[in-house]
């Protein structure tokens, strides 16, 4: 029988018909070719568990209330990082663009770390938004659009230290 050494799991808690509506969203995905992931949200983002049953270790990613939106919560998974090992991403929709947050997995600590938006940069864009990823070049590519309806497009890399690194844009 199949057991997942670890599972994910959010709760998003969404408007629905003018009532506020609690909807329990569940994804399993293999991080590498022995690790698999849950993760639970109970308290809306405040925090996110994690939790692997290979050895029932739980990680506990506290202080982290992101969401400040009555859009539609979207989780995704990718190898953001292009490391191997896949990541997971939530992202919703904000102001004509979509907001990406990143959380990258650490195979020496075997956990999840977020990776976070610089803010002394050159970058156009004033989060990860509408992200592509480009395999070849290993980029991360984050478009945006302003007030003006004028569209920037942002070059990042993560690097070996989990971080964010803006290496150009282009017009």
């Amino acid at each position: 029988m199949y057991k997942p050494l670890y599972r994910i799991v959010f709760c998003i808690a969404g408007v629905f018909l003018g009532t506020i509506a609690h909807a329990q969203f569940s994804q399993k995905f293999a991080v590498n070719s022995q690790r698999k992931v849950m993760i639970e949200s109970p308290d809306n983002f405040m925090s996110i568990e994690i939790f692997n049953n290979q050895n029932d270790s739980i990680q506990l990613i506290t202080n982290y209330n992101f969401i400040e939106t009555d859009n539609i919560i979207s989780f995704q998974v990718s190898d953001y990082n292009f490391d191997g090992n896949k990541d997971f991403s939530i992202s919703y929709p904000q102001a004509g663009n979509t907001i990406y947050h990143l959380f990258i997995y650490n195979p020496h600590t075997k956990e999840f770390n977020r990776i976070y938006f610089p803010t002394n940069t050159k970058a156009m864009c004033e989060s990860f938004s509408n992200i592509s990823l480009d395999s070849q070049k290993k980029h991360i590519i984050s478009t945006c659009k302003n007030e003006d309806n004028q569209n920037y497009t942002d070059i990042w890399i993560i690097n070996e230290d989990g971080i964010a690194e803006f290496t150009g844009k282009k017009k």
